[in-house]
């Protein structure tokens, strides 16, 4: 599989965790924090998404067979994108007051935890795929 159709995957399967997030999450953030949580929400869900996707590009884009002693430093690479990407769009959001504080901070807390386990998956994938075969 080549590093474009990885990440197409990686891709895909944010989106959908980002969608499943969204419909389980609409009504308790409405009942909760009332209907204009539901921009928070969103914009949440995508400050996690693009962090989520930047810092998987050190991941997806390891090739098959190539040398195992890259996979921590690449996820250490990407542990630093997804912080700092996290933390610059938190900041600048949550401070620009276009949405409510709240629910926008819990929801990129919610969401970084739910893609963490697409991100782990496929820096699982990526260091079995270093593995020389036997």
């Amino acid at each position: 599989m080549s590093s474009a159709q990885r990440l197409a995957r990686m891709f895909g399967l944010t989106l959908a965790v980002a969608v499943g997030l969204f419909l389980l999450g609409y009504a308790p953030t409405v009942r909760l924090a009332g209907q204009g949580a539901i921009r928070a929400m969103v914009a949440g869900l995508a400050v996690s998404m693009v962090a989520s996707l930047l810092g998987s590009l050190p991941l997806v884009t390891i090739e098959p067979g190539s040398d195992p002693q890259t996979v921590p430093t690449r996820a250490l690479g990407s542990m630093l994108i997804r912080f700092v990407t996290i933390l610059t769009f938190a900041l600048a959001l949550a401070l620009s007051g276009w949405f409510q504080r709240t629910p926008f901070l819990i929801w990129i807390a919610l969401s970084h935890l739910a893609f963490l386990s697409v991100d782990t998956v496929f820096a699982l994938r990526a260091a079995q795929s270093t593995r020389p075969s036997e």
